[in-house]
């Protein structure tokens, strides 16, 4: 039984999150704690898990310079209520239609602000 307190996560979660870093270009290095040997993905930047079950509930990726395409592995999310990739460079970059099949998602912000 593990105590509500401590953290954990889920290994195929994990390796969404590691897939999910792949398609983006991270000038800031702000996922610097997104690595394999890093067990504890729900210590990782900007990422919010439920602290009973484990599983990603919120992503927090907003101002971080990224670049690249939104990935599909945020499908392999079940329980993403809330994604945040607000002020990055996702510019020219459609909006992928897989985002409609989050069906957690309860709050979602893809605006990029202006110079």
């Amino acid at each position: 039984m593990r105590d509500s307190d401590n953290f954990f996560c889920i290994e195929s979660e994990k390796q969404a999150l590691l897939k999910f870093k792949q398609d983006l270009v991270d000038p800031s290095d702000r996922l610097s704690s997104w690595v394999a040997r890093n067990k504890e993905c729900c210590k990782w930047d900007g990422v919010v898990c439920d602290n009973k079950t484990g599983h990603v509930e919120e992503l927090h990726l907003d101002n971080g310079s990224f670049k690249g395409k939104i990935s599909p592995s945020l499908l392999e999310f079940e329980h993403l209520n809330h994604l945040d990739l607000s002020n990055n460079d996702f510019v020219g970059t459609q909006i992928p239609s897989f985002i409609g099949s989050l069906s957690s998602l309860k709050y979602l912000a893809l605006v990029e602000s202006g110079d």
